[in-house]
This record gives C-alpha cells, sequence and structure tokens, in this order.
C-alpha cells in the first residue's frame, strides 16, 4: 500500500476485529532536507541552505533507506546531521530508522529533535505519535497526530493513524470514521482494507445501544 510499510495488529476485546496501524517511513525529498513539508504559517525558521554535495549525500542516505541498508543508511544520515546540525530532516529518517529496529526510545528523541529544529514538520509530528502510542501514551499520541493534520490536513497516513487511535484506543466511533473517510478520499479509496474498516464502523454505529 505504501513505500516500507511496518504493520502491527491488534485484536480488541468484545468483537475481535483486527486493526493494522500502518506506520509509514516518509522519506523526505532532498529538498525538504530541512523538514518544513507545509505551506502553513508555523515555521520557526527557514531551512538552510545546503550544498548540492550534501544534496547527492542525502539522496545516497535515503537510497540506503529504501533498499533496507539501515546501518548504513544510520551512519550516513549522522554525517549529514553532524555535518548541517540545523536541519531537521535527517532527525525524522533517523527517528524511522530507530523505529523499524524497534529502538523507540532513540526514536523519540530523533523525532523531538526534528521538531525542535522545525516545529512545522509534518512527518516528525506523526512519527512521533507512532511512537508514543506503542509506549501508551495515548492522550500524547493523539495530540502529535493533531499537531501532524493541523500542519497538513492532505497528510493521509496521519488521518488512517489518527482513525485508528480514535477506533481502537478511544472507542470513539464518529470520530474514526471521519479520519477513515478523509484518508480514503485523500488516496482515491483505493485501500480496500480502510473501506472494511468503514463499513464495519458504520454498522457498529447504527446499532443501539443495547444491542
Amino acid at each position: 500500500m505504501r513505500s516500507m510499510p511496518c504493520t502491527e495488529y491488534h485484536q480488541t476485546k468484545g468483537r475481535g476485529v483486527k486493526r493494522a496501524l500502518t506506520l509509514v517511513a516518509v522519506l523526505l525529498l532532498p529538498w525538504l532536507l530541512g523538514g518544513c513539508e507545509s505551506a502553513a504559517p508555523l515555521v520557526a525558521t527557514p531551512p538552510p541552505k545546503v550544498s548540492p554535495e550534501l544534496q547527492t549525500n542525502y539522496q545516497y542516505a535515503l537510497s540506503l533507506m529504501k533498499s533496507g541498508q539501515d546501518r548504513q543508511a544510520q551512519a550516513a544520515l549522522e554525517r549529514i546531521a553532524r555535518q548541517e546540525p540545523r536541519l531537521a530532516g535527517p532527525h525524522v529518517n533517523l527517528g524511522i530508522l530507530h523505529m523499524r529496529a524497534g529502538r523507540w526510545e532513540k526514536a523519540e528523541a530523533a523525532l523531538q529533535k526534528a521538531i525542535e529544529l522545525n516545529p512545522a514538520n509534518a512527518a516528525a509530528w506523526n512519527h512521533l505519535g507512532i511512537v508514543l502510542r506503542h509506549a501508551g501514551k495515548f492522550e500524547e499520541a493523539l495530540a502529535a497526530y493533531q499537531k501532524a493534520l493541523s500542519i497538513r490536513d492532505d497528510y493521509a497516513i496521519a488521518h488512517l493513524n489518527i482513525g485508528i487511535l480514535y477506533d481502537i484506543y478511544f472507542q470513539k466511533l464518529d470520530e474514526a470514521l471521519e479520519h477513515y473517510r478523509r484518508y480514503q478520499s485523500l488516496t482515491g479509496e483505493s485501500d480496500t482494507q480502510v473501506a472494511k474498516w468503514i463499513v464495519d464502523l458504520e454498522r457498529r454505529a447504527a446499532k443501539p445501544e443495547n444491542g
């Protein structure tokens, strides 16, 4: 469905419905080295200009990530972060690499650093939400997803992630449906699994309280 998915399945009590929490590693393009993914007004500072050599090195790091060479990608991104410490993008991708390896505390630290450098980085907020959800910090995860969507309302995967959070962890069916539908509209309704979730939630939402 998306490049580099990491999927977790959750069994909810009483109804046996599975939801797949798709953790999508959004690879920032070279011109987004600063991590500024939105034209929204929340931009602390503009991303610094970078040299063509650094752009090339960043492209190479992304290619390593895409091909699953995570250790080499991590080393490359860490070098870039040392060379240009003002850039948020390398820290987002380092966070993604730590997530993929199950290093959740390091992932959170990297994503928090990215947000410190650029509070308008929607990808950093979305992935921070994933980390917080994994830690059982559901209210904080919700706030992180909401922040991502306040920066970029057309961020499809953030709509999916917040929809799952509302569905599974908060049992707020109306809110979950809203975000699942928004995700489908943004992705051309191509996700058949989410389409099934929508049908399931619509059926459950229509049931009387007494069953």
